[in-house]
């Protein structure tokens, strides 16, 4: 049964405080500024999107999109419709339930603001996380364990990445349901029909061979666009040529430590958009 090994694996994880293979933390927090999203209307557009980070989800549902996601890691979907039940919460409650750092390691996932939305969750996702909990409390094993740790300290955070925290929360709709797949990324152009979406959020970092990472994405991805569609794709270090591929434009995104820090490693991140019209 798929429950049965999905608890299995996560367990694994905790054990571990590592991947295993087929399954991965959990990362709540992306990397980059959602800000962006609010350039592309989304209100009442279907939209697609990879779960990079649960955060991105709920960020482009603020904007009322009709929102289809997909993951090739398991416990993406758990924590989905967890966290989906969590914005029922306080602001603060909610921050403090999923914010991992070296002073609140305790509260994180504490069992006490689980129990208070336990039975708000779907029957699948409340026996996973039962097992879970069950399972960390009787080795003693923090459950924050499941968690990836951001890359960013919560005052940045906060200020920065987390604009629909602050700004947005209330936007959230927690009664909201996500259509969601579970599928590997070379399995998702094939998987629906031609023509069905109106963005599509691919938005991950591209380390190596960008530029056929590039005519991939344009190649396998393009056609699920409605005309004029568009689809961001991935977030680069570093500016990629684009001179010869017409409907592809790339747009600067400063990393929130750029203007006020002096850490060399901070540079500003390259998202790259394909628009699906002539130009």
């Amino acid at each position: 049964m798929q429950l049965n090994k999905d608890i299995q694996n996560t367990i694994r994880i905790i054990e571990r405080d590592a991947n295993v293979p087929g399954y991965k933390k959990v990362k709540i927090f992306p990397d980059f500024t959602l800000k962006h999203f609010k350039k592309y209307k989304l209100d009442g557009k279907s939209v697609l999107s990879k779960i990079n980070s649960i955060d991105e989800i709920f960020d482009l549902s603020t904007y009322n999109a009709n929102i289809t996601c997909f993951s090739d890691n398991p416990t993406d979907e758990y924590f989905l419709n967890l966290l989906t039940k969590a914005h029922k919460l306080k602001r603060k409650t909610y921050f403090d339930f999923v914010f991992k750092d070296n002073d609140n390691n305790k509260k994180v996932l504490s069992n006490s603001i689980y129990s208070s939305i336990r039975d708000t969750l779907d029957e699948k996702t409340r026996e996973y996380f039962d097992e879970i909990y069950s399972y960390c409390m009787r080795h003693k094993l923090p459950i924050s364990r499941l968690i990836e740790v951001q890359k960013y300290p919560k005052e940045v955070l906060e200020m920065y990445v987390r604009h629909y925290l602050n700004n947005r929360y209330s936007n959230v709709n927690p009664d909201k349901s996500f259509t969601y797949w579970r599928l590997k990324d070379q399995s998702v152009p094939g998987t629906f029909k031609d023509g069905c979406f109106d963005f599509i959020n691919l938005s991950k970092e591209i380390k190596e061979s960008p530029k056929q990472d590039l005519l991939l994405l344009e190649k396998e991805y393009a056609r699920l666009l409605k005309e004029y569609g568009k689809m961001q794709f991935f977030v680069s270090r570093n500016p990629i040529d684009i001179e010869k591929h017409k409907r592809i434009e790339s747009r600067s995104l400063l990393d929130p430590y750029t203007e006020d820090s002096d850490k060399n490693e901070c540079k500003k991140d390259y998202a790259y958009m394909y628009i699906n019209s002539q130009q």
